[in-house]
């Protein structure tokens, strides 16, 4: 629209470029010509190709002045219209395109975010867990035989140390508590 409008300011802006570059196009022939003579080409097969070569440069402010006269100023109530014409046509693709786009990143985004936090889930609740359980053997620095680990396992499955009976009392700076152990399964009801 600025080019436009500098155009209609300016109407002899062109044509007034135009002469100024004929006129300098004329003066490259010229010296173009004055070479051919200075290098002695006047009867050689090269002078040939030295005038082609004048003649395309003379083409060149031809070519503008054509191309300023088949230039048209695009005229506002035009340019809206084309602008119309092309929104209608490509919207709809344009829309669908963002929204298959959208809708595959959500979807990747909220795939990698449930995998971070199944994986930070499972191994902060691993380690918890673990935390939570003392290796028995390691602690004692002993490894349980076949008959006596039996008979340990059966300890700790049929009681639960937290809540069994006990009778506790000071002792040489310490605490000793008797603690009531079922040493065969108790049936469901006692439990």
């Amino acid at each position: 629209m600025a080019s436009v409008a500098r155009a209609e300011a300016n109407p002899g802006g062109i044509q007034e470029r135009i002469a100024v570059y004929r006129g300098r196009v004329d003066q490259a022939k010229e010296a173009l010509g004055e070479a051919v003579g200075r290098a002695g080409f006047r009867r050689d097969p090269f002078q040939h190709v030295l005038e082609a070569q004048a003649g395309i440069v003379d083409l060149y402010p031809d070519m503008l002045s054509l191309m300023d006269e088949l230039r048209q100023p695009v005229r506002d109530e035009e340019l809206r219209r084309a602008v119309i014409a092309g929104v209608s046509t490509y919207t709809g693709a344009a829309i669908r395109e963002i929204k298959a786009r959208t809708i595959l990143i959500v979807a990747g985004v909220m795939f990698a975010t449930a995998l971070v936090v199944a994986g930070a889930g499972y191994w902060l609740g691993r380690s918890t867990e673990a935390a939570k359980y003392v290796d028995v053997p390691a602690g004692l620095g002993i490894v349980l035989k076949r008959p006596d680990a039996a008979e340990w396992l059966n300890l700790m499955q049929f009681n639960d140390i937290s809540r069994a009976n006990r009778t506790c009392a000071a002792q040489a700076g310490g605490t000793a508590c008797s603690i009531v152990l079922w040493t065969k399964p108790p049936t469901t009801s006692a439990r």
